[in-house]
């Protein structure tokens, strides 16, 4: 009888050692799982930002291919309304922190 309590005794520690091991594995699984995402996540908005910020500079050299353009025809063209349009994009510029070189 003390056998057969013991043997069982035996089976149920192993059987909870063999739980507390799968535990901690799934607990470090999902914690892993939630690292990588937030890391993910942090990546997606660092990339997202960065494209934004390129994309906003693209736009703007080629605003400033146009703007050469417009005032090389003011020079040519003596006209009020383009003349008011090159110095209503100067100003534009100016008011963003864009200075001259």
């Amino acid at each position: 009888m003390a056998k057969i309590i013991d043997d069982n005794k035996n089976e149920t520690d192993q059987k909870i050692e063999e739980l507390e091991i799968k535990n901690e594995e799934l607990t470090n699984s999902w914690k892993r799982a939630l690292a990588d995402y937030q890391n993910l996540e942090k990546r997606m908005v660092a990339d997202r930002f960065e494209a934004a910020r390129y994309s906003g500079q693209k736009i703007f050299r080629e605003l400033i291919a146009v703007l050469d353009i417009l005032q090389k025809a003011s020079e040519h063209i003596k006209d009020q309304g383009l003349k008011l349009a090159v110095d209503s994009f100067l100003k534009f510029l100016e008011e963003n922190n864009f200075t001259k070189i």
